[in-house]
């Protein structure tokens, strides 16, 4: 007979500060309806709707943590051996153990606890257990010793984008659902695009490395299309101030607030992933395009297209030149973005079928 877990213990080990946001307020949102109690840093705290008490926090307030060495310490360690000692008090309640992100590390340590048969969302770590996966880090390693562990051992794992499914290379209690956003991320008023111009920015932060971010220099549109670069700028991404691209850059953090007074006026959002990027995580990025209503124009990439595969406001080709053409092409009538229509899609709440699987997950 199938047991019925109704209470939850739910932890987020990994993100320090705001990473991670969107995705651990969504969960929250859905955890919050059922008996559960929280283990969340300061910052994802105040997401708690109905009563923060719920939420038993850490040893170290992770806002005030400026030291990059006492971070990673807090991050890696601390906050691990805290959950472990709070470990005695999951199992006399009979809480189900949710865990929204753990580290690489972490999950090794994690793989000596298998008995608590934890349900685990996984993140980027992730791309280690692709079946072409090579040249692994130290790092890598231990994880992917532990996720075979810990699957072994009964533990159940939850992927944040249903491509991953036909790349993954082994077998276990493994689910997969859309990244979710919090329902107050779906905006209730329609949107306009203006169009003219059109402009197109690639935002957040930019790298070469995982988002093949210096391929905006090939692209070759009219110049009718205003082209931005938008966010931080890793150290691998090139910042030719001599090129038609326009630049809006930030040196540290900056505010949503910041970004959306920038991106106010752009029409469209581009992502230029290729294929054997992101086979294994989700491309959170691209809910960006969904949170503030803008077109889409990307290349072909199994996780922007998994993601977005219900958003109506898409254009995808199959290399640079094809992408520019349509880009130029694209005709500027008056199109109304209205998220409404796809909330189901991507809040997890009744009407969602995403929903039914992350609860085949916690039990």
């Amino acid at each position: 007979m199938k047991n019925n877990i109704s209470k939850y213990f739910v932890v987020d080990l990994y993100a320090h500060g705001a990473e991670h946001s969107l995705f651990v307020e969504a969960f929250i949102d859905f955890f919050e309806k059922k008996d559960s109690i929280f283990l969340l840093n300061d910052v994802h705290e105040k997401f708690l709707k109905t009563n923060r008490k719920k939420n038993i926090g850490y040893l170290l307030k992770e806002s005030k943590i400026k030291n990059t060495y006492l971070r990673l310490i807090n991050r890696e360690i601390i906050k691990v051996v805290w959950f472990i000692i709070l470990a005695p008090y999951m199992l006399m309640t009979r809480r189900k153990i949710c865990i929204l992100g753990a580290s690489n590390l972490q999950v090794f340590i994690l793989s000596f606890f298998s008995f608590l048969k934890p349900s685990i969302v996984m993140h980027g770590q992730a791309e280690a257990l692709s079946a072409n996966a090579q040249k692994l880090s130290k790092a890598a390693k231990l994880f992917k010793y532990a996720f075979q562990k810990l699957s072994k051992a009964g533990a159940k794992f939850l992927f944040l984008s249903k491509h991953i499914k036909k790349n993954i290379a082994y077998n276990g209690n493994y689910y997969y659902i859309k990244h979710p956003l919090p329902s107050n991320k779906i905006s209730n008023t329609a949107r306009e695009v203006q169009g003219k111009p059109l402009k197109l920015a690639m935002v957040g932060l930019l790298r070469d490395d995982k988002k093949n971010c210096n391929k905006i220099y090939d692209l070759s549109t009219s110049s009718s299309t205003e082209i931005w670069a938008i966010g931080r700028a890793h150290k691998d991404f090139i910042v030719n101030y001599d090129s038609d691209v326009k630049f809006k850059l930030w040196d540290t953090v900056y505010s949503d607030e910041e970004f959306e007074s920038v991106i106010k006026d752009i029409d469209g959002f581009i992502y230029l992933f290729d294929k054997s990027q992101y086979k294994m995580t989700a491309s959170a990025t691209a809910l960006d395009a969904i949170i503030h209503q803008k077109l889409v124009f990307t290349l072909k990439n199994d996780a922007v297209e998994s993601l977005l595969e219900s958003y109506p406001h898409m254009v995808s080709a199959e290399n640079i030149d094809d992408l520019s053409a349509l880009i130029d092409s694209f005709e500027q009538c008056k199109i109304i973005i209205n998220n409404m229509d796809i909330h189901n899609n991507y809040v997890l709440g009744e009407g969602n079928n995403d929903t039914k699987i992350v609860e085949e997950w916690i039990q």
